[in-house]
This record gives C-alpha cells, sequence and structure tokens, in this order.
C-alpha cells in the first residue's frame, strides 16, 4: 500500500529535470556547434598567416609590375605559398573537425536516447503534474499515460510536450 501512495506523489524534481531535459535535447545540436566553434578555432599561427598574406597583398598593390618585375614575383610566390599552406591547414582541421563532429553527435544522441528511455521507463508511474479532471475532459487519458491516474500529467506525455513546443520556439527565435 505504501508504495501505491508514492506513485501518486507528485515529484517535482522529475517535472524540472524532464523539462530542462527536453529544452536540451532541442537545443543540443546548438550546443556542439558551440563547443566545436571553442576547439577548432584559428589558431595563433594561422591568424598571423592571413595577416601576413593580407599584408602583402596590400604590399603587392603599390608595386608596378612591369618596373619591379622581380620583386613583384617574389612576393606573389610567397603569397602563393602562405595561401597553399593555409589551404592545407584548413582542409586537415576540416577532416578532424568532421571526424569529431561525428563522434560527438553519436555519442550526443545515444545517450540522450539512453536517458530518455531512462527516464520515461523509471518514472512511467508517477504523476509529474495533477490538474482537475474535469479541465482534461477529452484527452485525460492520453495526458495522464502511462500513470493511470485521473487528472496527471504522465512523464511521456510531459516530454513530448516540452520538446514540441521548444522546438517551435527554437524554429521562430531562429527564423526571426
Amino acid at each position: 500500500m505504501a508504495s501505491s501512495d508514492t506513485n501518486l506523489e507528485i515529484n517535482h524534481n522529475v517535472f524540472w529535470f524532464v523539462t530542462f531535459w527536453g529544452i536540451f535535447t532541442t537545443l543540443m545540436p546548438n550546443f556542439v556547434k558551440l563547443v566545436m566553434w571553442i576547439f577548432f578555432r584559428d589558431s595563433l599561427m594561422e591568424k598571423n598567416l592571413r595577416k601576413q598574406v593580407t599584408d602583402l597583398k596590400t604590399e603587392l598593390g603599390t608595386i608596378n609590375m612591369t618596373q619591379e618585375f622581380v620583386k613583384y614575383a617574389k612576393i606573389q610566390r610567397k603569397i602563393n605559398k602562405m595561401t597553399e599552406e593555409l589551404k592545407s591547414r584548413a582542409n586537415t582541421k576540416t577532416m578532424l573537425k568532421l571526424k569529431v563532429q561525428v563522434i560527438v553527435y553519436g555519442v550526443c544522441y545515444v545517450a540522450m536516447g539512453l536517458i530518455t528511455t531512462y527516464l520515461i521507463w523509471s518514472y512511467r508511474y508517477t504523476p509529474l503534474a495533477k490538474i482537475d479532471s474535469n479541465l482534461m475532459f477529452p484527452i485525460g487519458a492520453i495526458l495522464s499515460f502511462p500513470t493511470g491516474v485521473e487528472g496527471a500529467i504522465g512523464i511521456t506525455c510531459w516530454f513530448s510536450m516540452v520538446t514540441y513546443s521548444s522546438r517551435k520556439v527554437k524554429r521562430m527565435v531562429t527564423t526571426s
């Protein structure tokens, strides 16, 4: 009898965790992009190479190609060499970033799936919120699934509502 009484109690900690978890699952791709941006920013050497190329191009613009062809050609070769090095570094970084990104996304999605499954399985009979059953008349059974408690909101329904709502809000914010 004591275990059925605890199942009828509202678990506020689970309610808030599921709410934040639903929002996080929606924002996870943005979080991964932020982390990737932090770890794969341009290095100081790449920034210096870009600045040197810009400076050399500026210098190249001040030189008359017909009168100072040797100097012009030397600078042009330097620019080409630095540009090729930047392209090589960018290609290497892009391949590494792609590999890491696939691994991070894979790990995140597997972890999210496992945690979500664990939450839904473990708290399937725990009402996350209670509302007057008259207010939920036509859809009360759907909202309370799988708790079986009249007037309750179950974890499956709540998680679905939170993720759906946060996706809609995210779309509205990103398209504005």
